[in-house]
Parts: C-alpha cells; sequence; structure tokens
C-alpha cells in the first residue's frame, strides 16, 4: 500500500511496505533463500551420491542414547565449513545459528559442537 500525500502541489513519497511481524499462509522454503549455483547446493548434491555405508555402519552398532544426527548432515556442514575455511566446532556451532547458508544445508538442525559424532 502505497501512501501519497498532495500538499500544495508537492508530491510526498511513502515509503514500501514494512511489515517485520508479518505472518506468512506459507513458509517460505529455505531453499529459495540461496541463489541456485550457490556451493551449498554442490555440496549437498555431491553428499547426497557419495557412499556412506562405513560412517551409517559405526552409527547403527550404537544403541543408547540419543538418536544421532544423520551422518549426511554432519558431513554436508563440514564440507561446507572447511570449504569457507571454518575448522573450530564452535565456530561451525555459531554459523548453524547466524549464517543462512549454514542453515539451509542443516535444514534448521543444530548439532553440539562439544560432541564429535553429531548426537
Amino acid at each position: 500500500m502505497e501512501l501519497n500525500i498532495e500538499i500544495y502541489n508537492i508530491m510526498i513519497k511513502g515509503y514500501k511496505p514494512y511489515s517485520p511481524n508479518q505472518m506468512y499462509l506459507f513458509p517460505p522454503s529455505p531453499q529459495e533463500w540461496l541463489p541456485k549455483d550457490h556451493i551449498v547446493c554442490f555440496i549437498s548434491d555431491l553428499v547426497d551420491n557419495l557412499d556412506l555405508f562405513t560412517i551409517y555402519k559405526e552409527f547403527e552398532k550404537e544403541t543408547r542414547g540419543q538418536p544421532p544426527f544423520h551422518p549426511a548432515l554432519i558431513t554436508k556442514i563440514l564440507f561446507y565449513a572447511y570449504s569457507c575455511g571454518i575448522f573450530s566446532s564452535r565456530k561451525i556451532a555459531s554459523r548453524l545459528y547466524e549464517e543462512v547458508a549454514f542453515i539451509v544445508l542443516a535444514c534448521g538442525n543444530k548439532p553440539d559442537f562439544r560432541k564429535s559424532h553429531g548426537k
């Protein structure tokens, strides 16, 4: 809705709509937050085509505690972080809360930096 007020033959330009509390009828898809050619898309496709059978077998051996994060998720996060020059687990963990590319890649999941296995 554009607001134009004419006073003494002078047009005062309105502002573009700004509604920070606006609710979406349908939430936007996180994949739409990044361009199609973003490196996150490449890394995701790459890891989806890797044979992670050995990693899956290790995770299946453990039956105690909470279920771990999916090995492909952890692998994607590490590949992207390393490609950005981020090697610190604490810095990776903070990026999962702050940077859109990490959030999109992790699908909103936030693995704990204190556990190397992502549980």
